[in-house]
């Protein structure tokens, strides 16, 4: 079966926030792209949704460089190009993580 990538923005923490996320809460920032191979192999058939409640696709984590948490200020501006033999398969930018990645570390 085949595996998956996908871009990550990893958030390391200065603390547990609880229940009260603020992104001074935030110590570094790094990209990083996150390798899965869902527990199915109809998993792609059945949607994102699925894939993410699967909860067992997480096969390898690569962490990359460090970028400023200033940049999260403009999540269109961190994008994403995936080339395939030299054409261009997709693209996407952070702004697509419920508007900013921030988000999804407050919820």
């Amino acid at each position: 079966r085949g595996a998956e990538a996908e871009p990550e923005i990893l958030l390391r923490l200065r603390r547990d926030p609880g229940a009260t996320f603020s992104p001074d809460d935030v110590a570094e920032v790094r990209l990083g792209l996150e390798i899965n191979r869902p527990s199915r192999s109809d998993a792609l058939h059945l949607g994102a949704g699925f894939i993410v409640a699967d909860n067992a696709a997480h096969v390898g984590l690569v962490i990359g460089p460090s970028i400023p948490l200033s940049l999260l200020g403009e999540p269109e501006g961190i994008s994403v190009r995936l080339i395939r033999n030299g054409a261009l398969v997709s693209e996407g930018t952070a702004a697509a993580v419920l508007g900013n990645p921030l988000r999804s570390a407050e919820w």
